[in-house]
């Protein structure tokens, strides 16, 4: 992966240098052994006279199954350990990009926030001007308010009056 600055000259090329873990035991041996040895406890009932057997049977397979169980923790935790090392890694990177995007975001939004309030004024002076024109009454106006689309810097201007227009002969017809 390359990051790449639109300036140039602070291209960075990201390599990862480790390959993907991959897992192996003896899954199949597992497998079969554990086929056979539920086999002699397929169908079993208890039963009164057998109770105590049956509830030695049950401890027995609980513990097989908390061997597994134990197996599977232990070595998933150790698999997940260079994960969760690698991610630390990079946030440790995105925060330093983060701590000097953050400032720049902030005074980026501080200008928009300017520029829509300064787009609103425009366009609210454009809202009484063309009311003037059709002659709308003062409260009638009122009802009509800058569109937050208005004050987009995609919004057209010959648009957005047309659409004041619009409302304010919709208006005059009440």
């Amino acid at each position: 992966m390359i990051v790449n600055n639109a300036q140039g000259g602070d291209n960075l090329e990201i390599v990862a240098t480790k390959s993907v873990a991959v897992f192996e035991w003896n899954k199949e041996t597992v497998l079969t052994w554990a086929r056979q040895y539920a086999e002699k406890y397929v169908g079993l009932m208890v039963t009164e006279d057998n109770l105590p057997d049956m509830e030695a049977a049950n401890k027995e397979l609980s513990s097989k199954i908390k061997r597994l169980e134990e197996f599977r923790k232990t070595n998933k935790a150790q698999m997940e350990a260079p994960i969760k090392q690698f991610e630390s890694e990079v946030k440790e990177v995105v925060a330093v990009i983060e701590s000097v995007k953050t400032p720049i975001a902030e005074q980026v939004r501080k200008f928009e926030d300017q520029r829509r309030c300064e787009q609103a004024s425009l366009v609210s002076s454009w809202i009484d001007e063309i009311c003037a024109a059709v002659g709308l009454r003062p409260e009638y106006a009122k009802q009509l308010s800058v569109a937050e689309s208005w004050t987009n810097r995609t919004a057209v201007k010959s648009k957005v009056k047309a659409e004041i227009e619009a409302k304010a002969t919709a208006l005059m017809a009440m």
